[in-house]
């Protein structure tokens, strides 16, 4: 304490320079962690154009022929898928009218019924190839054209089934189409104005038939399908046999041969005659088809090279 009193500017002269101290002390961390921030900013700078020059594309003029040259080789793509897919679909006829349609749908459903009778196949009571809510009425213009090409098929399709003459088909329905209140896909999302070639766009429309018959006309029904004139896919199919149980290898005195009233044998010593072990069950086949429409099936132009 003597020592401070007894030298005054050394004391004051120490206490500058220890504030002078701190306060470079202070300085030099704050300049240090600005320092560190503007070293990872820059880090991070670096990092992202060194992403850009070693990703793929790199903006520039180079890479961006590449781009239309890519664009125009899908484009070329997506022409071939269109002109594979429009052989695999029925023409739309807009100029058909609701009444040409009635018209059409009456005189599919007679043939038909006749067709069904001279093969022998029952049809469900009062079947009308699945169109009940046009047997008296007419559909809308707009729904028209897409119900037409519809009935083709469907017509297709059940005669297909008839000349296979299966034993009976016991129940036909369809799912309505996206114009006369079916649910039909969404569609994506994307800008107004948008360069990018369009895709075909799928619509489904189901179908649900169950049917039954012999095991060999069942196999002959279900490869009619491959002629329908419209794109369609098995997406659900249900088989049941009429025998549920396997063959016994003895049989009952006074049984019935065939099915599961016969329990049939492997041999018969008192008759010497030989017994059917399979091939007499019949199947009954539940089935859900979905036909398909390829809607944007119009081949785009070539673009040009700029």
């Amino acid at each position: 304490m003597n020592w401070v009193k007894e030298n005054p500017f050394l004391t004051g002269l120490i206490v500058v320079a220890a504030a002078l101290l701190g306060g470079l002390s202070y300085f030099a961390y704050s300049n240090y962690t600005q320092y560190a921030e503007l070293q990872a900013t820059y880090a991070a700078e670096v990092q992202k154009l060194q992403g850009l020059q070693n990703g793929s594309p790199f903006p520039s003029q180079e890479n961006l022929q590449k781009i239309k040259e890519s664009t125009r080789a899908y484009q070329n793509t997506l022409n071939e898928l269109t002109k594979a897919l429009a052989a695999y679909q029925m023409p739309l006829d807009k100029e058909v009218t609701p009444q040409q349609f009635q018209d059409k749908l009456r005189k599919a459903v007679s043939h038909t019924q006749a067709k069904a009778t001279e093969a022998g196949v029952k049809l469900p009571l009062d079947f009308y190839l699945g169109f009940d809510a046009y047997r008296a009425g007419l559909p809308s213009q707009e729904a028209t054209p897409a119900l037409a090409r519809q009935l083709q098929a469907i017509e297709a399709i059940v005669n297909g089934l008839i000349e296979t003459r299966i034993a009976e088909i016991t129940q036909f329905s369809r799912s309505a189409v996206t114009s006369e209140g079916g649910s039909g896909p969404t569609k994506p999302k994307g800008p107004a104005s948008s360069t990018a070639p369009v895709p075909p766009k799928v619509v489904k429309n189901l179908l649900d038939v169950t049917f039954s018959g012999e095991q060999g006309r069942i196999r002959l029904a279900v490869n009619s399908l491959l002629s329908s004139p419209q794109f369609l896919i098995i997406r659900a199919l249900e088989i049941q046999n009429s025998a549920t149980f396997g063959p016994a290898k003895t049989r009952k005195e006074g049984s019935e041969e065939g099915g599961n009233k016969s329990t049939p044998t492997f041999n018969n010593k008192s008759s010497g005659a030989l017994n059917m072990l399979f091939g007499r069950e019949t199947l009954a086949v539940k089935m859900r088809l979905e036909l398909l429409d390829f809607e944007n099936l119009t081949p785009e132009p070539p673009r040009k090279a700029n």
